[in-house]
């Protein structure tokens, strides 16, 4: 069976495409949930804060470390689901929720 240069580089590019498209769709699996979650938690933790102006760093620290957890559990529920296994580990995927708690680290709360 004889397939020209040409025919065979429309297959290839057609693989690629769906592959491609396959890679989004799995991707982008993970990211309405985390959206969400992280979208509550930051209305939550701002609204907190105006009422509560004093306990701000303490409300954001629960914040990120709520978010955490939350991001590594419905990351590891994702993955036990997902119908191709992904290489990227979920504690470097979930490991951002808990830098919040570094950048929001301070010496000293203003009153």
């Amino acid at each position: 069976m004889n397939v020209s240069k040409e025919d065979a580089r429309i297959s290839l590019s057609a693989a690629q495409s769906v592959m491609d498209q396959t890679h989004k769709a799995i991707s982008s699996a993970y990211a309405n949930p985390l959206l969400i979650l992280w979208g509550i938690l930051w209305i939550t933790a701002f609204t907190a804060t105006h009422f509560y102006v004093h306990y701000a760093y303490y409300i954001f620290m629960t914040m990120a470390v709520v978010g955490g957890l939350s991001t590594t559990v419905i990351i590891r529920v994702f993955r036990s689901k997902a119908p191709v296994k992904e290489k990227s580990s979920y504690v470097s995927i979930s490991s951002s929720g808990f830098s919040y708690s570094h950048l929001l680290q301070v010496s000293s709360v203003t009153r």
